[in-house]
């Protein structure tokens, strides 16, 4: 398989749960990976049901890769005290999964909207 840049890669939706003085919220969130062909890509995290890429900026942090025959070799913020690796496997079709099994993301173009996509549902 070959990483696409034409588009975004969206996790499944994400429950959660948040309390601030007493209050319960809860919800769910997407992850959103968005790779560029120069070797820099941005993550961005929202509950919205599509996303635009004026999303992804580099104000924002940014991460280097290197594409590998299986999947994706990754830093977040490469240039800060504390830089973090991650790794991505190739999933079948056009998908990436985390390294710890717990996280996959579907390819998603620009102009897709995200919950209408049969296979981004709950997260299993």
């Amino acid at each position: 398989m070959k990483l696409k840049t034409n588009g975004y890669y969206v996790s499944k939706a994400i429950p959660y749960e948040d309390w601030q003085s007493g209050h319960k919220f809860q919800g769910e969130k997407f992850d959103y990976i968005f790779f560029r062909e120069d070797g820099k890509y941005f993550l961005y995290y929202g509950n919205e049901e599509k996303v635009d890429f004026s999303v992804f900026s580099e104000e924002m942090g940014y991460g280097t890769y290197v594409e590998t025959e299986n999947g994706v070799e990754a830093i977040f913020r490469p240039n800060s005290k504390y830089p973090a690796k991650v790794s991505y496997s190739f999933i079948l079709p056009d998908g990436l999964e985390s390294e710890t099994g717990e996280r996959k993301y579907f390819f998603c173009e620009d102009s897709i909207e995200l919950l209408a996509a049969s296979d981004i549902t709950k997260e299993e």
